[in-house]
């Protein structure tokens, strides 16, 4: 490494190692980079503590990631961010929550992504009364607008069951994309509104916008469960030959049902 030679290495030399390390998942390599960062004083530095948590939350080792955060000298809101999408992707949305508490207490203030991690957390546990805190909260803030969190919020909503706090957030948002409709498409797939998922669909291509592959998961799926093989068959013919999408196997799969009749 650089220590071994005439130049020591920096806060961005660690910076840039540890992301590399993050991204290949190597805890081990990782780990490694932190203690040298600690033998030369530079563990505790924004920078390099940011990108620990990072490094260690994608290796899985939450606790890890959280005494990374801790010994940091001045917490910004990108170490905060990092810590709580953390303790969310692993389904501690108690420790998620603290932090937010800690956020609006030091007068940051929470921001985007700091709510959208949040919502993620609340929607992979499927506790719709956490969702509502933090969807007030987010009002509060002033980021009910936000098209990102719009779309966290419809996609929590609707994998918690509450399909028409889902719809009634899609209606008010400003500005839709493909990630919006795709979120309230499947959502009305998977609670059994097949007649709505295709409508939608139908609005979204009359929009301009192009369905991605998940899109087509959620119509095919759609049409599946409510017997539509006219429909489904549509669909699956117009995904490859209108939108170049090279059908998958979860695509074959929701299609496969009707070929009998389809013959």
């Amino acid at each position: 490494m650089i220590s071994g030679g005439h130049v020591s290495p920096n806060h961005f030399t660690f910076a840039s190692i540890l992301k590399a390390c993050a991204n290949l998942s190597d805890r081990h390599k990782g780990g490694q980079v932190h203690s040298l960062a600690v033998k030369l004083g530079l563990a505790s530095v924004n920078c390099v503590g940011n990108s620990l948590i990072s490094m260690y939350a994608k290796s899985g080792h939450v606790d890890d990631a959280r005494k990374a955060f801790d010994v940091l000298y001045e917490k910004n809101l990108i170490s905060y961010n990092a810590i709580v999408d953390a303790y969310a992707k692993h389904l501690d949305t108690e420790g998620a929550f603290g932090l937010l508490h800690e956020i609006e207490n030091t007068g940051l203030g929470a921001s985007a992504f700091t709510f959208a991690s949040l919502l993620s957390g609340a929607a992979s546990l499927c506790t719709v009364d956490k969702g509502e805190q933090i969807h007030s909260r987010i009002i509060k803030s002033g980021f009910e607008s936000n098209q990102s969190i719009c779309n966290a919020l419809v996609s929590m909503y609707s994998r918690c069951g509450n399909i028409n706090a889902a719809f009634q957030v899609f209606n008010k948002m400003e500005d839709w994309n493909v990630i919006s409709w795709t979120s309230m498409i499947t959502g009305f797939a998977k609670h059994g509104y097949a007649a709505r998922a295709v409508g939608l669909f139908d609005q979204m291509l009359e929009a301009g916008l192009k369905p991605n592959e998940i899109t087509y998961i959620a119509v095919l799926s759609a049409c599946s469960h409510a017997g539509l093989i006219s429909e489904g068959w549509k669909h699956f013919k117009e995904m490859h030959q209108q939108h170049g999408i090279v059908p998958r196997m979860e695509h074959y799969a929701n299609i496969s049902w009707s070929m009998p009749s389809a013959l």
